[in-house]
């Protein structure tokens, strides 16, 4: 017989032996644990990390995704890590409809504390799917991801690249951590090009956006009924910023505009364009833009480009931020947007579903609304006001809302709430099984 001998391990790697059994006890321990919460995962059950709650384009459509999810007895959850730039308003309202919302503040650069956070809620709460919707988002679910594995599974949404341009890094982020991510979405087809363009070829699913749409489209008369009642109670309020200009006419035609006032949503464009038509078509016209500067000072530098006498006969408004946008939409007849770069955008959607006739910017963003709307150059302010002039004789006015009429129903099945939450749904139930 040949003598079993002990296994003799050199005293230089006895610590890093001992680690490892330790690492080793630890993650079976882990998984021992994690195995007595995941029989309590509810698979009906997730949860959506947002960077902040407020009224821009990403927290809308989360906030109205799980507003769906609350109508059909289901219990989505809200994690946010930026507390400070959330709307207190959004956020009651979200509770009162019985929203779980998790404020977990961050602190500058990435942050840990968030990831033990995120990790906590989500074995508490025993969600199944955890849903990111922007690369920050992302990073933070994927380590959560690992730590509760496998009884979480990860769904990212990207609405959109403007990062990119900002750090040449966050490319490779996202060619490294989405490879983590269970099931990829993006808000349109152009995103997928972009994705292929700097190296992630896994399989990605396309979920275009969507809003609440009515049953049916809002008469004329009702508009007016409605411009005529929203044009006297924002008549009484005061002006934004203390800016001194004229007041909202419903005997004139409303061009609205609902952004940020940014340089990548072109308002500059539309006011160099506007200060130069003629006096025929300002008096007929008003253009009322609706939204909160993103950057300190912009607001001033857009006013000092538009004529005083502009903003004295009320030509021109500046609105400020609004909470009550759809009532914006359902009070204007024309919506416009020179925006220099777009995803899958909620502006024209929401103004389609409220009756508006659309004006957009020839971006690729844009042209998916062809069907719907007039894609104008912005290259050159002549071909705008030409259009407006068209407008002014009646007759192009009636075609366009002769089209509307036409193809709502169309766009109001592309661009519902309720195809997107379907759509989301499936893709929770395909990843969670």
């Amino acid at each position: 017989m040949i003598a079993c001998e002990s296994i003799k391990i050199p005293i230089r790697s006895r610590p890093i032996f001992l680690l490892i059994i330790i690492l080793i006890c630890f993650y079976i321990s882990w998984q021992i644990y994690l195995y007595g919460f995941h029989s309590k995962t509810d698979p009906q059950k997730w949860i959506h990390v947002v960077l902040y709650l407020n009224h821009g384009g990403i927290e809308k459509i989360v906030s109205q995704l799980t507003l769906k999810a609350v109508e059909k007895g289901l219990k989505p959850s809200l994690f946010i890590f930026e507390e400070t730039s959330s709307d207190p308003a959004m956020a009651k309202s979200l509770l009162e409809k019985g929203i779980s919302l998790h404020f977990y503040p961050r602190s500058p650069g990435f942050s840990l504390r968030t990831i033990f956070n995120l990790s906590k809620v989500c074995l508490l709460e025993g969600n199944r799917i955890l849903h990111t919707h922007d690369l920050s988002s992302l990073i933070y679910g994927v380590f959560v991801k690992w730590i509760l594995y496998p009884r979480l599974r990860l769904v990212h949404t990207e609405h959109s690249f403007i990062h990119l341009r900002q750090n040449t890094r966050y490319l490779w982020y996202e060619r490294f951590f989405t490879f983590f991510a269970d099931s990829l979405c993006v808000v349109s087809k152009e995103m997928v090009k972009t994705y292929r363009s700097i190296g992630v070829t896994r399989s990605i699913v396309v979920i275009n956006n969507g809003v609440p749409f009515p049953a049916c489209l809002v008469t004329n008369n009702e508009k007016l009924q409605w411009k005529e009642q929203w044009a006297h109670s924002i008549s009484t309020k005061e002006n934004w910023m203390g800016l001194t200009q004229g007041s909202l006419n419903p005997q004139r035609v409303w061009i609205l505009s609902i952004a940020r006032l940014s340089p990548e949503k072109g308002q500059d464009i539309l006011l160099k364009a506007w200060k130069n038509f003629q006096d025929e078509i300002k008096n007929k016209f008003q253009l009322i833009l609706v939204g909160g500067e993103s950057q300190s000072g912009y607001f001033l530098k857009l006013k000092d480009g538009v004529d005083v006498q502009d903003l004295l006969k009320g030509n021109v408004l500046f609105m400020g931020p609004s909470n009550e946008t759809e009532k914006w939409y359902r009070a204007a007849e024309y919506f416009i947007s020179t925006s220099k770069f777009e995803g899958n955008p909620l502006a024209p959607m929401e103004a389609l579903a409220e009756g508006c006739l659309l004006l957009l910017s020839e971006i690729p963003g844009h042209l998916d609304f062809k069907d719907f709307a007039q894609i104008l150059r912005t290259d050159d302010p002549m071909i705008l006001e030409a259009y407006l002039k068209n407008l002014l004789k009646g007759d192009l006015g009636a075609l366009e809302s002769k089209k509307l009429e036409k193809n709502w129903m169309t766009a109001r099945s592309l661009w519902c709430i309720d195809r997107v939450f379907d759509e989301y749904y499936a893709q929770y139930l395909e990843v969670g099984k």
